[in-house]
Parts: C-alpha cells; sequence; structure tokens
C-alpha cells in the first residue's frame, strides 16, 4: 500500500486495509510486534494501538484487553484516542491505565495463558464500570479512526 492510495480506498475498507498494511510490517516477528509498530510513525501508533483497544474489547472486555499482549500498547491507546478526538475514550483509557497499574500483581498472578486464569482475572471485575462507559463511546470509534487516517494519510502505506 502507498500513501497516496489511502484516500482512494472506500471508507468501509480503510481501517482493513490500513491494519493489514501495519501486520504486514510486523510479518512473522510478533516477538518484536511493539518495537515494530513504535518504529511508524506515530498515527500509525495510534491506530494500531486504539484499534487494538476497541477490538479487544468488543471480544472481551477491557480484562481480555489487558490479560493479552495487546495490553502493551495501553499507554499509546490512551493518546491515541485523544489525539482522534476522543477525550472520553481517552480518559476511560487512562483509569483502566490506573486500574492496571494498580492491580499489576493481580493481572500477573492471572495471566497465565489459560481460560481458567482469564475467568478468574474476569471474575475479579476490575474493569466492569469502565467497560460500559467504553462500550456508548467506542460506538463512534469507526468514524473517528477513519477520519483520524485520512487526516493523516501521509503517514501510512511505503
Amino acid at each position: 500500500m502507498k500513501s497516496e492510495d489511502i484516500l482512494g480506498i472506500p471508507d468501509e475498507d480503510l481501517q482493513f486495509a490500513v491494519s493489514s498494511w501495519m501486520r504486514g510490517k510486523i510479518g512473522d516477528r510478533w516477538d518484536n510486534e511493539f518495537g515494530v509498530i513504535t518504529s511508524l510513525p506515530l498515527p500509525c501508533q495510534y491506530v494500531y494501538a486504539c484499534r487494538g483497544a476497541v477490538d479487544e474489547y468488543y471480544n472481551g472486555g477491557l480484562t481480555q484487553y489487558y490479560y493479552n499482549s495487546t495490553g502493551k500498547f495501553a499507554a499509546l491507546a490512551e493518546a491515541g484516542f485523544r489525539a482522534m478526538g476522543s477525550e472520553l475514550l481517552a480518559d476511560i483509557m487512562a483509569q483502566a491505565n490506573r486500574i492496571a497499574d494498580e492491580t499489576t500483581v493481580i493481572l500477573d498472578a492471572r495471566s497465565n495463558g489459560s481460560l481458567n486464569s482469564f475467568i478468574a482475572l474476569y471474575n475479579e471485575g476490575l474493569f466492569d464500570k469502565l467497560d460500559n462507559a467504553f462500550r456508548v463511546e467506542a460506538d463512534d470509534f469507526d468514524e473517528l479512526c477513519i477520519d483520524y487516517i485520512k487526516a493523516n494519510a501521509a503517514c501510512f502505506g511505503d
């Protein structure tokens, strides 16, 4: 994908195209996912981090986000939501990041990769109140993300 192609991609395909391009940069180096993504321009980092947060949320809530490896992008997601113009999602992420920082012992103890450990962590209810707020705000994320990608088209693509 070339950056000049961005504005010609239909809105309904834009996030997928950009995400696929970024995953292509990672290739088979998933052990260095963070390093690869953080080597990209900041708008790319924000889209990757925010898209990951929203996708994980819809799949299993904020608990799943922090349980899985995507949680390492949490600070970028917070800054990214703010850059995209969603102060509310940024504030929710900031609160979730504080909870994650304050409960590192619990998160680490419950994060062995098994289904039982995820269920035990989920039952802790660490992010329950924030999940409800996140859901309401995340409904508008796709439009925000598309607009942000278009506004920063030069950063996406080779």
